[in-house]
């Protein structure tokens, strides 16, 4: 929902040889403000695997969709911290980094997209039960705006 700001503004000068600061304008300003939000399907995504001795440890993926419910178009940039990663898809994403899985992608109002998470299990090569847990990072280029705890990813080896 957009807010007002209202802001009032004077202009000071010193004429001449006067010594003393004259108002030689006002001026009422006022602004629309806007926040980006997001929604997502889901608020948690957890992955779960069973390590035995002989078994192989394949990648795991899930779906979460991101739907830009603000009245502006958003330029969000996705972070998440390995073992977790971001597997990009969509052709309208750049190019991903693995080491830190950091993903841009524009968002027209009212528009959705998959964000596919994966998870690598074999980031440890042990048979220590564990749980390994991340954020994914939400920022936006237009914004100052950093969301974290938008949608906590966490994984049990057992």
């Amino acid at each position: 929902m957009p807010q007002t700001v209202k802001e009032r503004m004077f202009c000071h000068a010193i004429i001449g040889t006067s010594t003393g600061k004259e108002r030689i304008m006002k001026v009422d300003v006022s602004a629309e403000f806007i926040s980006p939000l997001l929604s997502f399907s889901q608020r948690d995504v957890n992955f779960c695997f069973m390590k035995y001795p002989e078994s192989t440890l394949e990648v795991e993926t899930k779906q979460v969709m991101m739907h830009n419910v603000s009245s502006l178009p958003l330029t969000v940039v996705l972070k998440a911290t390995y073992p977790f990663q971001l597997l990009v898809e969509d052709p309208r994403w750049a190019p991903v980094n693995v080491q830190s899985s950091q993903s841009e992608l524009s968002l027209g109002v009212g528009e959705s997209t998959p964000v596919l998470i994966q998870f690598d299990p074999s980031y440890k090569d042990d048979f220590v039960t564990r749980t390994a847990e991340s954020q994914l990072e939400v920022s936006f280029k237009e914004h100052p705006q950093k969301v974290n705890n938008v949608c906590p990813c966490s994984q049990k080896i057992a």
